[in-house]
């Protein structure tokens, strides 16, 4: 914000933007407050992978406050740690943070939700509460750093915390 606000003469916008950014990672803090544990899943078709704190798609514990469902998963897998429905079974997460790689970069075939979709993962408390959120998967596989990806998941996190 503080580049593009001095690069293009509006330092101003920038200060406003910057503010409306961290009163919705406020807002998104104090939804998850007390939440329980979250899970962060890419689903690719059929493949599943998992992301903890550091990781690339970490940000989403620190910034909901949620502890991982899995606390030993490696930050350092670019690719994300692989994952099993009994693994998410195992883990039992209160909440289901997904991300449907496939339909970021527009492929064709399975969905997140037909992967997901299985007894073991079924039988979580995340999916029994309706606690599986499916987060906006262009912005936050493709667009995770601009302004307004980040609005957007941000927002879709919180609207799903808050209910």
């Amino acid at each position: 914000l503080a580049a593009y606000g001095t690069l293009f003469g509006k330092t101003t916008e920038d200060d406003a933007r910057k503010a409306i950014r961290d009163e919705n990672l406020a807002a998104l803090k104090a939804a998850g407050a007390g939440k329980g544990t979250a899970l962060i899943v890419m689903t690719n078709g059929p493949k599943l992978a998992a992301y903890g704190p550091g990781s690339r798609f970490g940000w989403l514990h620190e910034q909901t406050g949620m502890p991982p469902a899995i606390a030993d998963l490696k930050a350092d897998e670019g690719h994300g740690n692989v994952l099993t429905h009994e693994a998410i079974a195992q883990a039992n997460p209160d909440w289901l943070f997904v991300l449907d790689r496939g339909a970021a970069v527009g492929e064709e075939g399975q969905s997140a939700e037909a992967t997901l979709k299985s007894p073991l993962v079924e039988g979580t408390n995340a999916w029994k509460a309706g606690h599986v959120v499916y987060l906006p998967a262009a912005e936050l596989y493709i667009g995770g750093g601009g302004y307004g990806s980040l609005t957007s998941v941000v927002d879709t996190l919180t609207a799903a915390l808050s209910k």
